[in-house]
């Protein structure tokens, strides 16, 4: 790799202008400009993590990970001129830095790292070090010691915290002096860490830990006398602290967790107003609270109820359930609170203001402005909009803490359980199961032997915002699977994947036999877990999904006998939802069917080895095969394309040829028992001849002596030949056959 060149190698002078644009706007790379921790874009000229929750870390880590994307942005025109013979010494440049207002610790610490790249060629030595603890604290993964208040004293981030509290002189810009105070922190702080370490020999500096307070210089600026006053203020923040705590709403909620499993209780702070402590977070998780929720600005009074400018909601990153390690997660309420941020906000006079250009482009907000749910910090913190939230701080906080935003919204849902089917009284009449649309001619049969009876719902309640659209008993053809009851679910406003797997869940306890369930779910937008709904989908099933990609968004879940199997949400194109039914009932018969033939030929050879009834199931597989098992079930591409799809996840073809071939090994043994049967008679036969023959000669003494010494011999000899003869054949074949 070449050597990077400086601005400084080049002769350039660099006057650096800092500007500064509300957090989370949405920006395009621009000349001469590095946009940092703001932008909602990571490439050349920008870098942010906000926008998508793959990209982990924070922006200082960025600027380390893909340091070209703001050389060759800022220096390819200069390089290019001094490599034509430009004399730059002395030229003036002005490169801009934006980012976001009221700048935090992550965008300062990239601002230092980016000037120095540009200025020198080369990041610092201490860059990994210094961008790996500007991670831990943008994640909120730095944690204070109550036994050892210099983690919260000495830190050099938490004297750029309680920085952000002081006022600029008269005449000055909060935002730039907030920024060149930091930078001079940063500088004086890590040249005190890099001359502290290099007398004690400790190089490199590659981790967090190399900044932590208890490191050889990082307490340094405590003693300088530009930032006494930071000292004193941090020293005096327990105490405010302490208020706090007395003031505050403590109680127990519950949260999802990350993995998707059941719900953790976790301890939360609730702020009854702005808390006093400038380091109110840590303060809160190191009191064994993870989860804070702290109001922010002026409040003011609406409709009767208090709202806040701003509301913080974070989860402690490091905290797991005790004894386990599973940790709680936010995903899900900012898509909550930004519903019903957008609801309020219609409902006024001016109605919602907000760009109509969503900030993200995956259907989970309509505008530009909407709450920070989270994405870039794994789900760990959230944030109003930067136009101020509309919601009272009663509404945030009940939504937060009432144990629901994290349900899984269904758009659409038709659900069908088929379980063992109860009495049905003559009195209700069958008829013939219909094809609908769309499948093909070729299931004819199928549907011509299939029969409905059609039963009143009214004995079957269904879950909460589902609705009990029929029930009936199919009784399938003859000699393949066993009637079955069929209670058909369509999901209607306000329906959720929790209660009708709970619903689901509660049959199968109370059934005698299995409970088989298929189904086209649609998950509405929002940004519930994956993890959640593919615990869920695996529970709706009844158990050993192989999910493929259950994404929460765009996409239909077909579930038939646990699998699930996630289609384009348009895959369809078909209107009738009837059609996809009875497609996937159709998949529930062919596979039912095929392990009720192998529950037969099992249950073919008794406890003797005795086979029983062999002909039977031939015969009722071959008519199943010919009539009612087809390749081609539907006639749209859509419908075809998706059978094809589930026939190749539930192995159908492998699950026929295996029933064909114990079938045949059945039939095998049949025929060698048959085989046995008369081997044995052929040998009773001789046997009985020539006890005939003995039995039926004449008493008299000369035909006595006739048949003793001429025919009894002969005879015995031939009818013992012929017996054995035919005895050794039939045994000599049955061998050859086994070979």
């Amino acid at each position: 790799m070449a050597m990077r060149r400086g601005a400084r190698d080049l002769g350039l002078q660099v006057k650096w202008q800092v500007e500064f644009v509300r957090a989370g706007t949405a920006l395009q790379s621009m000349p001469d400009a590095v946009i940092l921790d703001v932008g909602n874009d990571l490439g050349p000229g920008v870098f942010d993590q906000h926008q998508d929750q793959r990209v982990r870390g924070s922006t200082a880590e960025l600027v380390v990970r893909y340091p070209a994307y703001a050389y060759d942005h800022l220096m390819a025109r200069w390089l290019a001129q001094a490599n034509d013979g430009v004399d730059l010494q002395g030229r003036t440049w002005s490169p801009v830095l934006v980012t976001h207002a009221a700048p935090d610790f992550d965008a300062v610490v990239s601002i230092l790292l980016v000037m120095h790249l540009i200025e020198t060629g080369v990041l610092p030595p201490f860059a990994e070090a210094l961008a790996q603890y500007s991670a831990l604290v943008d994640q909120g993964r730095y944690q204070i010691d109550l036994n050892a208040l210099e983690t919260a004293t000495h830190a050099v981030h938490m004297a750029y915290l309680e920085l952000q509290h002081q006022s600029p002189p008269p005449g000055q810009s909060s935002d730039r002096w907030h920024v060149a105070q930091g930078l001079e922190l940063l500088r004086e702080t890590l040249g005190a860490v890099v001359t502290a370490r290099g007398k004690a020999k400790l190089w490199p500096m590659t981790e967090a830990g190399d900044l932590l307070p208890d490191q050889p210089g990082v307490a340094s600026w405590r003693a300088l006398p530009a930032f006494e006053s930071l000292a004193a203020e941090l020293d005096a923040d327990s105490l405010r602290a302490r208020i706090d705590y007395e003031s505050a709403d403590l109680r127990a909620v519950r949260l999802p967790a990350a993995d998707g499993g059941p719900d953790i209780s976790v301890g939360a702070w609730v702020a009854r107003g702005q808390p006093t402590a400038h380091l109110n977070k840590y303060w809160v998780r190191a009191a064994g609270y993870p989860f804070f929720i702290c109001p922010r600005g002026s409040p003011r009074e609406q409709d009767g109820s208090i709202v806040y400018p701003s509301v913080i909601l974070s989860i402690d990153p490091t905290w797991s359930e005790p004894g386990t390690d599973r940790r709680p997660t936010l995903r899900g309420l900012g898509f909550e609170l930004e519903r019903l941020e957008a609801t309020k906000r219609a409902s006024t006079p001016e109605g919602d203001c907000r760009s109509r250009v969503p900030r993200w482009p995956d259907g989970t907000c309509t505008n530009g402005d909407p709450w920070y749910d989270g994405r870039g910090h794994d789900f760990t913190i959230l944030d109003a909009p930067r136009s101020g939230t509309q919601l009272a701080y009663r509404e945030v906080t009940e939504l937060a803490t009432g144990g629901s935003f994290w349900r899984v919204r269904l758009q659409s849902a038709v659900v069908a359980v088929i379980e063992a089917a109860p009495e049905v009284p003559w009195s209700v009449q069958a008829s013939p199961a219909v094809r609908p649309p769309g499948l093909a001619p070729a299931l004819d049969d199928y549907f011509g032997a299939c029969v409905d009876r059609t039963i009143s719902t009214a004995d079957v309640a269904a879950p909460p915002g589902f609705e009990v659209s029929s029930v009936r008993v199919r009784s399938f053809p003859q000699g393949t699977a066993p009637p079955l009851r069929v209670i058909e679910l369509r999901a209607g406003s306000g329906a959720y994947l929790e209660d009708v797997t709970a619903w689901v869940a509660d049959r199968r306890a109370r059934a005698a036999s299995g409970v088989f369930v298929v189904g086209r779910l649609v998950v509405g937008p929002g940004l519930s877990s994956p993890e959640r709904i593919d615990v869920l989908i695996d529970e709706l099933g009844g158990g050993g999904l192989e999910l493929q990609s259950a994404a929460p968004l765009g996409r239909e879940l077909l579930l038939v006998n646990s699998r699930t199997i996630a289609l384009r949400a348009d895959a369809g194109g078909v209107s009738d939802t009837r059609a996809w039914l009875e497609l996937l009932i159709h998949v529930a018969f062919v596979q039912t069917t095929l392990s009720a033939f192998s529950s037969r030929i099992g249950q073919a050879v008794d406890a003797r080895g005795r086979v029983h009834g062999a002909h039977h199931i031939r015969y009722d597989f071959l008519r199943f095969q010919t009539r009612y098992r087809k390749i081609e079930v539907a006639t749209g591409q859509a419908l075809r394309a998706c059978y094809r799809r589930i026939a190749e996840e539930l192995a159908l073809r492998e699950h026929f040829d295996s029933a064909l071939a114990e079938l045949d090994r059945l039939e095998q043994a049949a025929d060698r028992e048959a085989s046995e049967k008369v081997e044995w008679l052929l040998f009773f036969i001789g046997l009985a001849g020539v006890v005939s023959a003995i039995l039926a000669f004449p008493r008299s003494d000369q035909g006595w002596s006739v048949f003793r010494h001429t025919v009894q011999p002969s005879a015995i000899v031939a009818v013992g030949a012929l017996g054995s003869t035919a005895f050794w054949y039939l045994r000599r074949r049955r061998r050859r056959r086994q070979a």
